[in-house]
């Protein structure tokens, strides 16, 4: 999972400490989020997005290969190559 909390985090003012300190996690939790280490549980993605007064889906969003494997399973022979994916 890809996500882009540590530029909606600057731009919201907030230090790594002070955003962990919000939702509740360690700093280094909150760094390894970031840094897409690790993913959050539903509910730390949801206190994250809330701390930061946005949507889950504003900050967090699929990886072009999580996409791939999903149209792959579900049998959608049609990928487009490419920048752009559907």
């Amino acid at each position: 999972m890809r996500n882009c909390i540590r530029i909606v985090r600057e731009k919201s003012g907030f230090s790594q400490q002070g955003l962990a300190s919000l939702v509740g996690v360690h700093r280094s939790l909150l760094n390894r989020v970031e840094s897409e280490q690790v993913n959050p549980s539903l509910i730390k993605a949801f206190a994250i997005a809330d701390s930061l007064k946005c949507k889950v889906d504003d900050i967090f969003f699929p990886s072009k290969e999580e996409i791939y494997r999903k149209k792959r399973k579900n049998g959608d022979n049609h990928i487009k190559t490419g920048s752009q994916v559907s």
